[in-house]
Order: C-alpha cells, then sequence, then structure tokens
C-alpha cells in the first residue's frame, strides 16, 4: 500500500491526486478476491533457515518467501534480482 501512494503521488499531477486514490481503492479490491497466507510459526522457522546475508537484503521479501514456502504458492513480484537470491523459492514476474 505504501508502496501504491508513494507511486501515485510521484506520478499523478496534484489536480488528478483524487483519480490516483480511486485506483489505489480499485486495485486493492481486486487484491480481495487473493487469499491471504499467514507468516506462522513454519514460516517463520523456513525464514530463520535462510542465510544470515540474505535475510539482511531483505527480511520482508524473505518472509514473504517463507511463506510462499509453507503453503507451495509462487511469489509473484517485479523484485526478480533479490527472489533469485532466496533457496528454493518460485517466482513470477507478470510487469515485464
Amino acid at each position: 500500500m505504501e508502496g501504491g501512494l508513494a507511486l501515485i503521488r510521484k506520478l499523478q499531477p496534484k489536480d488528478q491526486e483524487a483519480a490516483g486514490y480511486k485506483l489505489l481503492i480499485d486495485h486493492f479490491e481486486a487484491l480481495k478476491s487473493f487469499a491471504i497466507l499467514p507468516y506462522d510459526t513454519e514460516a517463520e522457522a523456513i525464514f530463520h533457515g535462510f542465510p544470515k546475508n540474505i535475510r539482511r537484503q531483505g527480511r520482508q521479501d524473505c518472509q514473504i518467501a517463507a511463506i510462499a514456502l509453507t503453503h507451495e504458492a509462487t511469489v509473484i513480484t517485479r523484485n526478480e534480482r533479490h527472489f533469485a537470491q532466496i533457496p528454493s523459492v518460485v517466482f513470477e514476474n507478470w510487469v515485464d
């Protein structure tokens, strides 16, 4: 959400800010159709099993990867460079 707001503020002229927020709300509504997977004790154990140098590069991305591994899910991301360094995680980039 923070990234979306930052992008809206950066790209939208101030007189179109309301349209930017509507776009954000529309995206938020679309996300409701996706299941939210928990960061539970199993994911936490996987997270702590990642090498420390990987965890330091991006704690939240590593937690996302751990959740995906726990549920045998695919991570959808534009951040291919970082997720490629996380052991065993499957990811796809739907943007490029």
